[in-house]
C-alpha cells in the first residue's frame, strides 16, 4: 500500500477513485460551500478527511510487533493523523465562520458587498456613529427624542446562532433526501 500520509495531494488509488468521488460529492453537497473561500476550505476538508481514512487503512496493515521500523512507522501515521485533526478543525471552524457571516448577511439584507468586513464589527459602529438627516450630515440633538434602539454584540451572537441552527436544519434537511452521492459501505 502507497503511504502517502504527507501527500502535497490527495492520494487516491485507481481502485479508490470510485470512493472517492462519492466521497467528495457527499461532503460538498453537505458543506454546501459558495465562493471561493468556502470552496477552498471544503476542499481542505475533504483533503484532510481523506488523510484520516489513508492514516486508518495504513495503521491496519502494519504487522503486529515491536520492530522499530514499524515503530517509526506508526509515529509518522499518528503525526499524519494529528496535522489532519488540526486542518479539519481549523478549516471546519473558518468555514463555519463564513458561511454564519453570508447567512447573517442574507437575513440582515445586506446588499452592499462589504467583503470580508466583521458583521458585528460593522453594526458596533453604525450604532455609535451619530445619526445623520436626509443631507447626509449629523442630526442636531435637540429635545431629548425616544433614544432608537441599538443593536448589541448579544443580539448579533443571538443571530449568529439562530443562523447556525437554520443552517443544520436546511443540512438535515438536504441530506435526509435521497441522493445519488451516497457513500457506499
Amino acid at each position: 500500500m502507497i503511504s502517502a500520509t504527507f501527500a502535497i495531494r490527495d492520494v487516491v488509488l485507481p481502485d479508490e477513485k470510485t470512493e472517492y468521488a462519492q466521497t467528495r460529492a457527499a461532503l460538498m453537497s453537505e458543506l454546501a460551500p459558495q465562493g471561493i473561500l468556502e470552496q477552498t476550505f471544503a476542499g481542505e476538508i475533504m483533503t484532510a478527511t481523506w488523510r484520516l481514512r489513508r492514516c486508518g487503512l495504513l495503521e491496519a496493515a502494519l504487522p503486529i510487533n515491536d520492530d522499530e521500523d514499524v515503530e517509526n512507522k506508526q509515529r509518522s501515521i499518528d503525526r499524519a493523523r494529528t496535522q489532519a485533526h488540526r486542518i479539519l478543525r481549523q478549516s471546519m471552524a473558518e468555514l463555519r465562520a463564513l458561511q454564519t457571516e453570508r447567512c447573517i448577511r442574507r437575513d440582515l439584507d445586506i446588499a452592499e458587498n462589504i467583503g470580508l468586513a466583521d458583521s458585528a464589527k460593522v453594526l458596533r459602529a453604525c450604532n455609535e456613529a451619530p445619526a445623520r438627516n436626509e443631507e447626509g450630515s449629523p442630526e442636531a440633538e435637540s429635545a431629548p427624542a425616544q433614544k432608537p434602539s441599538r443593536i448589541t454584540l448579544r443580539d448579533l451572537e443571538n443571530l449568529m446562532t439562530l443562523a447556525d441552527k437554520k443552517l443544520c436544519a436546511e443540512a438535515s434537511a438536504l441530506s435526509s433526501r435521497p441522493s445519488s452521492a451516497t457513500i457506499s459501505s
